[in-house]
């Protein structure tokens, strides 16, 4: 395992129940950082293994979804802005003397 590793995020296709399509993104600590590929997954195999291979049969590479791309980065936008949100809170916090740690 690298340190940055490559995970699915997928939803379920409105048009079909047998497939999806998924992103596959760079991560940072579980955080999407760079879209890199999307695959629709058949699900007429459910008898196989969860695990997916670039050779795995039941997938294939199709055009990047630029929607669920944008989901992705938009996550971890929200991610980093909770968390500069909530560091400048404790900062305004402690120097106007509301929280005394």
């Amino acid at each position: 395992m690298g340190l940055v590793p490559r995970t699915f995020r997928g939803y379920q296709l409105d048009e079909s129940e047998e497939s999806y399509r998924t992103t596959e993104f760079q991560t940072l600590w579980k955080l999407p950082v760079w879209p890199v590929a999307t695959y629709r997954i058949s699900l007429a195999q459910q008898d196989q293994s969860p695990a997916f291979s670039s050779e795995d049969p039941r997938m294939s590479k199709v055009p990047m979804d630029g929607i669920q791309a944008a989901h992705g980065l938009l996550f971890t936008l929200f991610v980093v802005m909770l968390v500069v949100f909530t560091g400048a809170l404790a900062v305004v916090a402690t120097t106007q003397g509301l929280f005394r740690p």
